[in-house]
């Protein structure tokens, strides 16, 4: 019989920076580094998947470590602690991310195309000092400029295309004829726009929905499909506060 595909839980919202935890002039992530790296890569992967299925981008990683130039017998020439731990974390998340890839299209027919691991912009930085202004929020509250600075981080950036299918999958959540299976754009788009249910959906119309979602966020007015297909009706002037 054909192999089921893999389960996907329901990608949540990308942080936006995460921690890779060291050891003291270690250039290894620790144990506590090494879970962080595994739950990163499979959000990061299952997130992938569904902005490649729903034609928007995928997510850009960048890697910083944070250290002067290493001492002792290991020192590299020219290395740092930053540039190590940032290369070790980069390499150690790349496999990880094309792992949790393999796992979740191991379903798929032989031949279809696939997301890899290459798909994805993996950048790496290195500073010798954590800036002098630094304050940590959101993840990285509490966070001391010592602490960091034999650490590394993880940022993620998502373009505006990538956080209206975010914010479409969260919403699909909510919606109870959606809700039990994956994000479909297509039926989505469909429902917003008010097109025609044997309508195809080519990228044109997956670019205007996601233009629609990000302006509909910036008015507050993306709070569900029903309310964005409102304020579809009220871009096109059909409904007005004199109608």
């Amino acid at each position: 019989p054909p192999v089921a595909p893999a389960p996907v839980r329901p990608p949540q919202p990308l942080p936006s920076r995460t921690l890779v935890a060291y050891g003291r002039d270690a250039t290894s992530p620790s144990a506590e580094g090494e879970w962080t790296l595994e739950v990163l890569a499979a959000q990061v992967a299952a997130t992938g998947l569904r902005n490649h299925r729903a034609g928007a981008s995928l997510p850009r990683v960048e890697v910083t470590g944070y250290g002067a130039v290493s001492a002792g017998p290991d020192r590299a020439p020219g290395g740092s602690y930053g540039r190590r731990r940032a290369t070790t974390a980069r390499n150690r998340f790349t496999r990880l991310l094309a792992a949790e890839l393999d796992r979740l299209q191991q379903g798929l027919p032989s031949g279809a195309p696939r997301l890899t691991a290459d798909d994805f912009t993996v950048v790496v930085r290195a500073m010798a000092r954590v800036p002098a202004d630094w304050a940590g929020t959101g993840a990285l509250a509490g966070v001391t400029r010592a602490e960091l600075g034999r650490q590394a981080v993880i940022a993620l950036h998502q373009q505006p295309d990538a956080v209206a299918v975010q914010k479409l999958d969260t919403l699909r959540r909510r919606d109870r004829a959606l809700r039990t299976g994956p994000l479909d754009v297509d039926a989505v788009a469909r429902r917003v726009l008010h097109l025609d249910p044997a309508d195809t959906v080519g990228a044109d119309t997956r670019t205007e929905l996601f233009g629609l979602v990000g302006r509909a966020s910036a008015a507050g007015r993306a709070t569900g499909f029903a309310a964005l297909a409102a304020y579809h009706l009220s871009e096109l002037g059909v409904t007005a506060p004199d109608r």
